[in-house]
């Protein structure tokens, strides 16, 4: 408070009472009059720690709280559109693991559409030239007619409700089929089943048959980070199952959609299951950045410390002192804020203990 005022001994300043500070000729002198210099000693009470000013790429980590769903291109919704009982039923329980073109049951009916089926046969044994005259084999019209008739016959059992299997199995037989076939029409699980021996056959769904080898996870994000990501973006699945493991997604599509109550916004991801390790309806958390990845010149969030009108750091000036400079921030990023003015690449601030650094200072100049 009174630096003119000198002892040769401690004690106490007369003028106002106050402690006097030690000052050593071996003591450096500080570099700039607003520097002030706090001892190691001084430094390992408060915490203080430093960091280097460096550039760094410019993303933003962000996090959404995610759930693992199906697929719905990969879910195959197994019915039939023709009339009957199931009279063999080959998948016991939701659970059951199919291969394509598999036999899942078959549909007994009375009537068997045997006269579509006859119509079918007749057709195909004519284009084939059996119950043809020679001469009419040989006709190139004759031939095209057959061949017309054996679509036309196809086109009716398809319009009867029969499928491309359904209309080969017949083919294959070479006779009316009253016990008709049902395949699977992809690899996957069953995830439902609604059908029993002998049931009567409707308009809903027999089973349920889904591909888990590439699932969906929506995840749900605060409007303002959505709004930086795009279709395209990598992002890690991370599950609180103690495995440490994480899985990568690719962002599929932004839900168009805004929750009013949360004011988050859903995304879709795509996740390759092909171990089938995981389920529909896990939860976790999806992290991704976002941000254009320009390199800017950055420090630490818990570096600035801001006065209400003015942002500032501690510059490391060496042999203990320590300079306040104004700084210019910009964009916040990761834990990190860009520095637009007051700081150069390769200097060394204060990271931590800057708040108790700041009050010394304080206590220095009003000394």
């Amino acid at each position: 408070m009174h630096p003119s005022y000198r002892s040769s001994h401690p004690g106490t300043a007369p003028c106002c009472g106050m402690l006097l500070e030690p000052v050593y000729e071996d003591d450096p002198a500080p570099p700039s009059n607003a520097a002030i210099r706090i001892t190691p000693q001084q430094q390992d009470l408060m915490g203080v720690e430093y960091e280097t000013v460096e550039y760094t790429p410019s993303y933003h980590l962000v996090h959404g709280d995610a759930r693992i769903v199906l697929n719905d291109t990969r879910v195959v919704r197994v019915q039939t559109k023709l009339e009957g009982f199931v009279d063999q039923l080959y998948v016991k329980s939701a659970g059951d693991a199919l291969r394509r073109g598999q036999l899942l049951l078959t549909i007994y009916n009375r009537r068997a559409y045997s006269m579509a089926q006859t119509e079918l046969l007749n057709a195909l044994m004519a284009s084939g030239g059996m119950g043809l005259s020679s001469e009419a084999a040989a006709s190139p019209d004759a031939r095209n007619a057959a061949r017309e008739a054996v679509l036309a016959a196809r086109q009716h059992l398809e319009m009867l409700g029969f499928t491309e299997d359904q209309i080969e199995a017949v083919s294959r037989a070479h006779q009316p089929l009253r016990s008709l076939p049902l395949y699977s029409p992809i690899d996957g699980i069953v995830v439902e089943h609604h059908t029993a021996l002998n049931q009567s056959i409707g308009m809903e769904p027999l089973l349920t048959i889904a591909d888990l080898s590439q699932l969906w996870v929506v995840a749900n994000f605060n409007a303002a980070d959505a709004s930086g990501i795009q279709p395209g973006q990598s992002a890690t699945l991370k599950l609180p199952n103690g495995s440490g493991r994480s899985y990568r997604c690719i962002v599929d599509r932004i839900l168009p959609e805004l929750d009013s109550e949360t004011q988050t916004v859903s995304v879709r991801l795509l996740l390759d299951n092909r171990g089938l390790l995981l389920k529909p309806n896990m939860y976790g958390e999806i992290e991704l950045r976002t941000g254009s990845g320009r390199r800017m010149l950055t420090v630490s969030q818990a570096a600035v410390l801001d006065s209400g009108h003015t942002r500032f750091v501690f510059v490391d000036l060496g042999s203990g002192f320590l300079d306040r400079q104004e700084v210019v921030t910009g964009e916040q990023f990761g834990g990190r804020v860009e520095i637009v003015h007051g700081l150069k690449q390769g200097q060394r601030i204060v990271a931590s203990g800057n708040f108790l650094l700041d009050s010394e200072v304080q206590l220095h100049t009003s000394r």
